[in-house]
């Protein structure tokens, strides 16, 4: 914006996309110290953000001239691309990619954006509309560490956990972990429920009970303390208490996948964990 030191507390801020997550995330920026500024090619999108007060930018590059900090959250690639490439110009002091690419593409953008004087970093989110309407996002940084301490205030508004994950794409790198788990136990859900309906087992009930237990046992991440997936060594501390995890899930799983074989329901999933859960549980070998 200027070549004066940016301020964190007192920088304007600007954001690009306002779509449905976008949107809600920028309503928490409204009342940053040094002003607002939106921009969306859909005006519509737009509006309620400017009758709240926030600056309505004419294009990406008119935002840039008016903004210190910059967050980006557009669909794909191809456009992250082209709207990070319209921001260098007026060289922002740091830009927050949140949009949901792949981990080279931020890592690129960061290369690119050095000889600006611009700090790019990956800013990926994880947790979906009604985190970000109440400021309860997850928000997954790569990058370097004083662009990171920069825009720290910003993502404050938008999140209560702001984690440093690494350089450049990390943050993506991390969200896609994570979804790999989210997603791969939707993939189970299924499985199970399937299991379930097949035993005679309505599988609302089956929901209700999966709920409870998690909100118990806090589900897969309550085991996730270790700071490395290698395999454990035979003194680890850890390995009394995940033996007798892998022990019983592996009786337990044993006796899922010979029920679904008397009932006739396909679960490969339950089939691979009955294989892999001891080294996913760093215990060794696969069964």
């Amino acid at each position: 914006m200027d070549d004066d030191p940016v301020s964190a507390e007192t920088a304007s801020v600007g954001f690009v996309g306002l779509g449905g997550m976008g949107q809600r995330m920028a309503v928490r920026l409204l009342d940053v110290p040094g002003g607002l500024t939106v921009f969306d090619p859909d005006l519509r999108a737009a509006a309620p953000l400017v009758e709240r007060g926030a600056t309505m930018a004419s294009g990406v590059a008119h935002l840039a001239e008016l903004s210190d900090l910059v967050c980006v959250r557009v669909p794909g690639d191809e456009l992250t691309r082209q709207v990070v490439g319209e921001l260098l110009a007026a060289a922002p002091a740091a830009v927050a990619v949140h949009s949901a690419v792949r981990p080279d593409t931020v890592a690129e953008l960061a290369a690119e954006a050095e000889p600006h004087g611009v700090t790019v970093l990956d800013a990926a989110l994880s947790g979906g509309p009604t985190a970000a309407e109440k400021g309860r996002l997850a928000i997954l940084v790569g990058g370097s560490a004083d662009g990171l301490e920069l825009m720290r205030p910003v993502l404050a508004r938008m999140s209560d956990l702001v984690v440093h994950c690494g350089a450049a794409g990390a943050g993506t790198r991390a969200r896609l972990a994570h979804n790999l788990l989210h997603y791969v136990s939707l993939a189970a859900a299924g499985e199970a429920s399937r299991l379930a309906e097949a035993g005679g087992i309505d599988p609302a009930v089956l929901g209700q009970l999966v709920r409870h237990s998690e909100s118990v046992t806090g589900g897969p991440g309550s085991m996730m303390w270790r700071d490395t997936a290698e395999p454990m060594a035979e003194d680890d501390p850890w390995r009394e208490v995940f033996g007798r995890l892998g022990a019983v899930g592996a009786r337990d799983l044993h006796h899922a996948v010979e029920l679904a074989s008397l009932l006739g329901v396909d679960t490969p999933l339950a089939e691979v964990s009955l294989r892999e859960l001891g080294p996913a549980l760093g215990l060794g070998e696969p069964a």
